[in-house]
């Protein structure tokens, strides 16, 4: 009883220890050892959003993994808890994502780089990122999400130090190519870790967080650029060195998550995980067992090999339209958004690189938090099409306006926008792709993604008429969003 007692009060070692030990203290078919009840019948199946409605559980239903967080206390201290880890990571990601907007121009002042060695540091983060993705969804949905989350951030952490300690520039590449595997692979894990752990309710206002979040280490790696640019180039490693610290925090007493672990069949273990989430909220689960999880028709005796069915499953013949959407749409928000901030030089005011970065940052946010608002009251889609759908008149004006101050307001506004539905692609993706596969789905996400990021700005280079190109690119990819699936309130394929 003291034990418990401990735990539901925030004692956070006494917790950890729980957690792990809870592993060994459930019975194989998810009854608890201490509790001496007989396990309900296993025909029913209770859906999350009944519970949210009010309605209680009775003998003989099992438990869905979205029911049984919100019987274990819902958004509570434990998700808080891995929230603010997670929204710290993701900030400190963050300024790693644009450091090179600092750091190409002191390294070429101070080493003498070329403007086409300054541009091989963006460049590298963009390109090994896309190998981040890739091999951290194939470590995420075979061997876990905490097992993806402890590499790939231990790598982003070790790309930084030796990014701050390299000789030469071609090191200097190695360091950023290691850090940026790590960074974007952590990245990629983040959002799937914290929304299997999140009722439906609270998934989107998750993801804007860490949007937030993000917004929030860019703005701070502008005002520590600021502070140090008159000094070293290696004086910008002020701006990641609080992440390793961060980085520490964040692996310790990580959970994995309780669906990957009903995926893989290791049932006792997602019981586990459940139960130690309903102790740290003052919480207590009922006896019963977890639903068996659905799976795919293609996933069936084809084995757990890194680069086996997760990514044909994205394809089986229900899946493939959904996919293909999600990928359209991922492709066109990030161009969309990279283009506007990446856009000619002037489009902001025509004032510094600190300014216009700072500035623009700050104002994403009002937007963010507005969408997180809105994103379960008008459901997924039609809360992104809307987004998309401003930045798409946000590009028209600047097409046809004629003053400086007019295309400075639109890019704004296209830009802000533009961030939120940045946020929000990343929530229909997690929600339309299936548990066994939704690791590489979010990987091949940011793939596609990484390369609408890549050519957005490429467009005032090739075409005459940049900004035309956005209206269709952003009205197209509303009319796709309106064509998936809704899937607010519900629970998680």
């Amino acid at each position: 009883m003291a034990m418990n007692e401990s735990l539901q009060h925030g004692s956070a070692s006494a917790w950890c220890g729980h957690y792990r030990s809870l592993g060994h203290s459930v019975a194989v078919d998810g009854q608890l050892a201490d509790g001496g009840h007989p396990l309900p019948k296993r025909n029913t199946v209770v859906l999350a959003a009944n519970v949210e409605d009010g309605k209680q559980t009775v003998d003989g239903e099992e438990l869905s993994v979205d029911q049984s967080l919100i019987l274990a206390g819902g958004w509570s201290r434990f998700q808080v808890h891995l929230a603010m880890k997670v929204a710290v990571i993701c900030a400190f990601i963050g300024v790693d994502s644009l450091l090179a907007v600092f750091l190409a121009p002191a390294l070429g002042m101070q080493w003498g780089l070329s403007l086409v060695e300054q541009q091989l540091i963006s460049s590298t983060w963009f390109a090994f990122g896309i190998l981040g993705f890739v091999l951290s969804g194939s470590v995420a949905d075979t061997y876990g999400r905490r097992t993806a989350l402890v590499i790939f951030a231990l790598l982003h952490r070790i790309g930084d130090l030796l990014t701050f300690a390299a000789p030469s520039f071609q090191l200097l590449l190695v360091a950023r190519g290691i850090a940026a595997v790590g960074g974007v692979g952590t990245f990629n894990v983040c959002y799937p870790l914290l929304v299997e752990y999140s009722p439906p309710k609270r998934r989107a206002k998750a993801k804007l967080l860490l949007g937030v979040a993000w917004n929030a280490g860019v703005a701070y790696l502008v005002v520590v650029a600021f502070a140090v640019r008159t000094l070293s180039w290696r004086y910008l490693g002020l701006a990641v060195a609080p992440g390793i610290v961060a980085t520490m925090w964040l692996l310790s007493c990580m959970p994995e998550s309780p669906r990957f672990l009903l995926v893989q069949g290791r049932n006792a273990e997602a019981r586990a995980a459940l139960e130690a989430v309903a102790i740290a909220n003052g919480a207590t689960l009922p006896v019963a067992s977890l639903a068996p999880h659905p799976t795919s028709k293609c996933s069936e005796g084809t084995g757990h090999s890194i680069w086996s069915w997760p990514l044909w499953g994205l394809f089986a013949s229900r899946q493939r339209a959904i996919t293909v959407g999600v990928l359209f749409v991922n492709f066109a928000c990030s161009a969309a958004y990279y283009g506007l901030t990446f856009a000619p030089p002037g489009w902001l005011g025509g004032r510094s690189v600190y300014w216009n970065q700072f500035s623009a940052t700050l104002l994403e946010v009002p937007v963010l938090l507005l969408a997180a608002s809105l994103v379960d009251k008008l459901g997924r889609r039609w809360c992104l099409a809307s987004l998309l759908g401003i930045s798409a008149l946000a590009s028209l004006s600047a097409m046809v306006g004629t003053s400086s101050s007019l295309r400075s307001a639109a890019a704004l506004l296209g830009r802000c926008s533009g961030q939120a539905a940045l946020s929000l692609k990343w929530i229909i993706s997690a929600e339309n792709f299936p548990t066994s596969a939704r690791g590489v789905g979010m990987a091949l996400s940011g793939i596609v993604g990484s390369l609408g990021s890549t050519l957005g700005p490429l467009v005032f280079a090739t075409m005459p008429a940049p900004f035309s190109f956005f209206v269709v690119l952003c009205m197209a990819a509303a009319v796709s969003t309106l064509k998936l699936p809704e899937t607010a309130r519900r629970d998680l394929s």
